[in-house]
C-alpha cells in the first residue's frame, strides 16, 4: 500500500489499494495531494482496478463522504455523485487526472489523483471520509 502523506498541514491524503487478481501493474501510480483548504472530514480518495477485457477504460467512483462529490478528468466536470452513491464514466486510454471537489470549483477542497488508464481495465475510485 502506497500512502502521499498530506502536503502544506492539508487534511487529503491518496491511498492505492493493492489489487492480487489483477496483472502487474505496467508504471507506478501517480498520486498526490492538490492544494485546498484544510478540513478535519476532508474526502480522502482510493484508487483500484481490475482486469476486465473491455475495450476502453472505465471509472467508478463511489462517494463514501457525507457531502456531494464533483468529479472532474483532466479539470473537466464530467458529473456530481452524491453520498452513498456510485458514479460511472468512460475513459480514453492514457494519463489522466481525476479530481474530487466539494462543489463545481475543482479547487473547493480538491483531493486528485493521476493514473496511467490502460484498455482491458476497470478503475474503482473511492471517496473516502478520513
Amino acid at each position: 500500500m502506497q500512502v502521499e502523506p498530506p502536503s502544506r498541514g492539508q487534511g487529503l491524503s491518496l491511498v492505492r489499494l493493492p489489487t492480487p487478481a489483477a496483472p502487474a501493474l505496467h508504471g507506478a501510480l501517480h498520486a498526490s495531494s492538490t492544494e485546498g483548504p484544510s478540513s478535519a472530514a476532508s474526502a480522502a480518495p482510493r484508487l483500484e482496478r481490475s482486469y476486465t477485457g473491455q475495450d476502453r477504460p472505465t471509472l467508478l467512483v463511489r462517494n463514501a463522504y457525507p457531502r456531494p462529490q464533483h468529479v472532474f478528468v483532466d479539470w473537466q466536470r464530467v458529473g456530481t455523485v452524491a453520498p452513498g452513491a456510485t458514479g460511472s464514466f468512460e475513459l480514453t486510454v492514457g494519463a489522466h487526472t481525476i479530481t474530487s471537489a466539494d462543489s463545481a470549483d475543482p479547487d473547493d477542497n480538491p483531493s486528485s489523483v493521476t493514473e496511467d488508464f490502460e484498455a482491458g481495465y476497470g478503475y474503482r475510485y473511492q471517496i473516502l471520509a478520513r
